[in-house]
């Protein structure tokens, strides 16, 4: 007789309050998605899909590497500041500065606007 592997399963809003074992896996209903729990983080970690897209708006941080297989958009968008309220300098950052109007880029020294020819 074939054996069955079932695992616990519950909707995001139960989920959340969740915190399962360290490795246990746990279905997320809502998403359909698997979590996997570390025995301390209340909900777990999800896991993404084959088909699932991250939007984010804020900060996105991935420890390790990321890889991309298929097609994928990128889309940045520099932070913007006044010239007066130019971030912390950074040799090779960039910002968009709404005073000038312009694209500014860290230098060897300070930041320099960049301009057309």
């Amino acid at each position: 007789m074939p054996k069955s592997l079932q695992l616990r399963r519950y909707p995001t809003s139960t989920l959340s309050a969740i915190t399962g074992l360290s490795g246990e896996l746990i279905i997320d209903t809502t998403n359909n998605i698997i979590t996997v729990h570390d025995g301390v983080t209340a909900g777990g970690w999800k896991t993404l899909a084959n088909t699932t897209s991250i939007t984010t708006a804020g900060d996105f941080t991935v420890s390790g590497n990321l890889f991309v297989t298929g097609t994928s958009t990128i889309v940045s968008v520099l932070p913007q500041a006044t010239t007066a309220a130019a971030p912390v300098y950074i040799k090779g950052g960039m910002y968009f500065d709404t005073t000038l109007n312009k694209m500014r880029i860290g230098g060897a020294t300070a930041w320099e606007t960049v301009t057309s020819s």
